[in-house]
């Protein structure tokens, strides 16, 4: 499974975000040496106040805040409203639901799913107005976009963004 590099996934985070991404005050952080990537985007670059799809990124006590389920170590990073956003000790972020919602993965890293939560963005306002055809076009683009820089996030029809993509494929999203 590819990825692009962190470096060409930050540059594009950058670029498409810009000044609409809160960086987290390094002191605020509990000391978490298990992730240094995620601890660097979050202080260094920072993640949206205005994700879609109700995402939530935290920025108080609860944030990098330790949980376990399944018996796994997970660290809380948001939401979206339905679900926590965790990450696992390899920097992978996971959807974790309440135990009626399956535990789906949703990208190899937070920067390549901040990048993805701006590429989506960016093809909303084209995508409610698209005609059928159309959407489906600029889904199409997503995905190969999103394959491109972690293609993990979509390996699996069960994953989160496969799933975010069929959902607006079939007009839900």
């Amino acid at each position: 499974m590819t990825q692009q590099p962190d470096s060409t996934i930050l540059s594009r985070v950058l670029q498409i975000w810009g000044t609409r991404l809160k960086r987290v005050d390094p002191q605020l952080l509990p000391a978490v040496p298990a992730l240094p990537r995620t601890r660097a985007l979050l202080t260094n670059v920072g993640v949206p106040v205005d994700a879609p799809l109700d995402v939530t990124f935290y920025s108080g006590p609860t944030l990098l805040q330790e949980l376990a389920a399944n018996g796994t170590r997970y660290w809380q990073i948001g939401d979206d409203y339905g679900t926590k956003l965790v990450l696992d000790e390899r920097e992978q972020v996971w959807s974790l639901g309440d135990g009626e919602l399956p535990l789906r993965f949703v990208g190899s890293s937070l920067a390549a799913v901040v990048l993805f939560l701006g590429l989506y963005a960016s093809q909303m306002p084209a995508l409610k107005k698209a005609s059928d055809e159309v959407a489906s076009g600029l889904i199409d683009e997503l995905r190969k976009e999103f394959r491109a820089a972690d293609s993990a996030a979509l390996a699996n029809a069960e994953n989160w963004w496969s799933v975010v993509l069929e959902q607006v494929a079939l007009g839900l999203g």
